[in-house]
């Protein structure tokens, strides 16, 4: 298929070749399988009972607006490509490729990380023995990054089962939770103190650096995703503001009253000795005396994880195949595979880069020590265009008026300045404490790979952008 006559114009109108595959229902649980997070629950109700008024807080001045934010810029600039779409259209070209290029470059510390994870998970429950085998797990974490990417390129008809299922199992094991829990409870009491004052969070909780309370607005974060892939909706203006909508129910559900239901059975003590959502499962089916079922819960989870990895996988390398299409990266990520429709070789291109950073695993002794040095660096990146985004929706009511708005968020121009602000200053103030090293880690060190990390990822973005260009828009 010859692409070269319709990429600048397509692209520019957030508009692709690929097929619209994705419904309502597609959508709903793309946003489930990509934003919740059944983990969270352990490390919050690790804190206590306060937690609980920490995911208000957090719903507050960052869940809301960032809810809002993504329905409104993606009713009003809803085709392919998502954020990068929006910041170019309301900050030129220059600042779109910049926002798209840290929305997708982030994945390059995200997959490792979150591959070895998961190949670790399937280990804890089906061969302890391995768990720190690095040369196998890398083995693995490849091995499954390229199953998923093939299946990318083999169509959304096809991929999106894979999210839609892990993002089904993710709400079956939230409601597990909630069940087991509850019930315990109602036949044996409370096993903590549940007085108004235990509500109250410390001010380190909320004003600190790796303060819970940013932890915890960002594990509502992933809103933006879908519109990376607005193109392939049947009807985006539509379907992604109703899907944000029952996934903000869905995963409120999960964070607060899962959160409630691990304090109501576990005792703060005990909490606190937990290494994870794992344990927290385990220890609440031993109370009703079956350890066994903790390996059906492990087949869950290694499903969820399936899900939640591929709408990364699926989702940002549309951006990658969008500036290909605009020739801001070589036009060939915006070729399209003939047979399935597909970005096919910006799938590849992510593939082969993912496949070099896990080959890295091979030389670090234990997993603890790799999955740290990738974490504070890919969400760095990742919010950076969250900045981009909160700018996005205030210079756009301003400059395009006009343009229709299936979701608007209320109170004029004012109320979508105070959205933007809430929304911009919490992104920023975490970016902000990612900087500060975690106990017992080396300053020095630290610092040079996190500043350092972060300054070359600006220098190549801005150098790809000359090179856009004086070489292949030409």
């Amino acid at each position: 298929m010859d692409i070269e006559g319709k990429d600048s114009a397509s692209a520019s109108s957030g508009k692709t070749v690929l097929p619209r595959v994705m419904n309502v229902f597609d959508a709903t649980f793309f946003y489930v399988a990509a934003i919740v997070s059944i983990g969270w629950l352990a490390s919050a109700a690790a804190i206590g009972i306060s937690s609980l008024t920490l995911w208000l807080i957090a719903a507050i001045t960052f869940f809301i607006p960032h809810a809002y934010v993504a329905a409104e810029l993606g009713t009003v600039l809803p085709g392919e490509g998502g954020i990068y779409l929006w910041t170019k259209e309301a900050m030129g070209n220059f600042a779109g490729f910049i926002c798209g290029w840290f929305y997708w470059v982030n994945n390059f510390f995200y997959f490792p990380m979150t591959m070895i994870a998961l190949v670790t998970i399937l280990f804890a429950f089906y061969a302890r023995e391995m768990v720190q085998n690095m040369p196998i797990i890398t083995t693995l974490a490849i091995a499954f990054f390229w199953l998923i990417s093939i299946t990318g390129i083999l169509g959304l008809n096809i991929g999106k089962w894979i999210p839609n299922i892990g993002g089904l199992f993710k709400v079956a094991l939230g409601a597990i939770v909630l069940g087991l829990c509850f019930s315990f409870a109602v036949f044996h009491g409370l096993a903590n103190n549940f007085a108004i004052s235990n509500w109250v969070p410390t001010i380190d909780m909320v004003w600190a650096p790796q303060a819970p309370l940013f932890s915890f607005a960002f594990a509502f974060a992933g809103f933006e995703i879908l519109s990376s892939l607005g193109g392939e909706c049947k009807n985006p203006q539509k379907d992604i503001p109703r899907a944000i909508f029952l996934t903000a129910i869905i995963s409120a559900l999960i964070y607060i009253v899962g959160t409630l239901a691990i304090l109501v059975v576990i005792p703060y003590s005990d909490i606190n000795i937990l290494t994870g959502m794992i344990d927290a499962i385990d220890y609440v089916l031993r109370l009703y005396g079956a350890e066994t079922a903790i390996y059906f819960i492990g087949f869950l989870i290694i499903v969820i994880s399936f899900g939640t990895l591929s709408t990364w996988i699926f989702g940002p390398v549309r951006i990658l195949f969008c500036t290909g299409l605009d020739k801001r990266l070589p036009s060939v990520f915006g070729h399209v595979n003939e047979k399935f429709r597909t970005p096919d070789f910006a799938l590849l291109v992510q593939a082969i880069i993912a496949t070099v950073l896990l080959s890295f695993g091979y030389f670090y002794p234990e997993v603890t020590t790799f999955y740290w040095t990738l974490f504070s660096l890919c969400a760095i990146l990742y919010f950076i265009p969250y900045l981009f985004m909160f700018a996005d929706v205030i210079l756009l009511r301003l400059k395009r008026p006009e343009m229709p708005r299936k979701v608007r968020i209320p109170g004029g121009l004012a109320g979508v300045l105070v959205v933007s602000a809430l929304g911009f200053m919490v992104t920023l103030i975490s970016i902000g404490f990612a900087f500060i090293p975690p106990p017992e880690t080396e300053l020095m060190a630290y610092e040079v790979q996190i500043i350092g990390g972060t300054v070359a990822f600006i220098v190549a973005g801005i150098l790809l952008y000359v090179a856009s260009e004086f070489i292949w828009r030409k």
